[in-house]
C-alpha cells in the first residue's frame, strides 16, 4: 500500500515523538532526555499562543496543530550536537561556525516549513482545523520561529560542549595530582627504607659483641617489620589499625637500637 505525502507526515510525526519517547526512557538519559521533552512541550505551547494570537485558532486546535510539529522539530534539532560536536570552538573559526549555523538553521527551518504546511492541510482536510488557504502569516511564524529555534539549540549544543570539555580537563588534572603524589611519596619511601634498614643492620652487628640477646630480638623486630611493610606496599589502601601497627613495630626495634632513650 503506498502512502502520498500528505498521509505519510502524521506517521512521521508520531514515529518521531515515538523515538524521543524511546531515548528519554534510557536509564542513563532519562532524566536529560525527559527535560528536554518537557522543554520542547513548552515551545509547543508558546508556539501554540502565537498561532492562537495571530491565526486566531482555538487553542485546542492551535494545540493540535503546535505540538505535534514542536516534538517533531525537537527531533530536527538533535542535529545541532553533531554540528557542535564537528567543528568545536577551539579548532574552528568563527566565520565558519557562523555560516554553517545559519546554513543548518534555514535547512532544518525549511523542512519544519514543509512539514508544518503538510500537517496542516492534512487537518484541515479532515475538519480538524479551518482551512487557512492564502494565509502566509501562519509560514512565516515557523520560519521565523525554526530558525530561532534551531539558533538556541546549537548555542546550547556548544555550551554543554565546553562543560563536558572543562570537566574533563579538571578529571585529567586531578589524576595528575594524584599520580604526582604517589610517586612522590614512592620516592620518599625508597629513600627512608635503604637508611632506615641499613642503620638496623649496622646496630644489630654492635650488638652481637656486647648483647647478643638484644641482636637477636632485634633481628626478629626487623623482619616483622619489614614483612609488614612490604604487605602494606603492595595496597593502595590501609587502615589505621595497621598503619599503627607498623609504627609500633617501628618503634620497638628503635627501643631495642637505642636502648632507654628511645622509651
Amino acid at each position: 500500500m503506498r502512502l502520498s505525502t500528505n498521509e505519510f507526515t502524521p506517521l512521521l510525526v508520531a514515529s518521531c515523538i515515538l523515538r524521543l519517547t524511546l531515548d528519554a526512557s534510557h536509564p542513563r538519559a532519562g532524566r536529560t532526555a525527559g527535560a528536554v521533552l518537557g522543554l520542547w512541550a513548552a515551545v509547543g505551547v508558546l508556539l501554540g499562543v502565537l498561532l492562537a494570537a495571530q491565526i486566531g485558532l482555538g487553542w485546542r486546535q492551535a494545540g493540535l496543530v503546535a505540538l505535534p510539529l514542536a516534538f517533531l522539530y525537537a527531533f530536527v534539532c538533535l542535529s545541532a550536537c553533531n554540528v557542535s560536536r564537528g567543528m568545536p570552538l577551539a579548532a574552528t573559526g568563527a566565520l565558519r561556525i557562523v555560516a554553517t549555523a545559519v546554513t543548518a538553521s534555514a535547512i532544518s527551518s525549511a523542512m519544519w516549513l514543509l512539514a508544518a504546511r503538510t500537517w496542516v492541510d492534512w487537518l484541515a482536510r479532515r475538519g480538524f482545523v479551518p482551512a487557512f488557504g492564502a494565509t502566509t502569516g501562519l509560514y512565516v511564524l515557523f520560519a521565523a520561529f525554526g530558525v530561532l529555534l534551531y539558533l538556541l539549540a546549537l548555542a546550547i549544543s556548544y555550551l554543554i560542549a565546553v562543560v563536558e570539555h572543562t570537566r574533563a580537563a579538571e578529571r585529567q588534572a586531578l589524576q595528575v595530582q594524584v599520580l604526582a603524589r604517589e610517586a612522590e611519596l614512592r620516592m620518599l619511601r625508597a629513600q627512608i627504607d635503604p637508611h632506615f634498614l641499613f642503620n638496623s643492620l649496622h646496630s644489630i652487628s654492635a650488638l652481637t659483641g656486647s648483647d647478643a640477646a638484644s641482636a637477636r630480638r632485634m633481628c626478629v623486630l626487623l623482619a616483622d617489620f619489614l614483612r609488614e611493610s612490604l604487605a602494606l606496599g603492595g595496597e593502595s589502601r590501609i587502615t589505621l589499625a595497621r598503619e599503627l601497627g607498623l609504627v609500633a613495630r617501628f618503634l620497638a626495634v628503635e627501643r631495642v637500637r637505642y636502648g632507654r632513650s628511645a622509651a
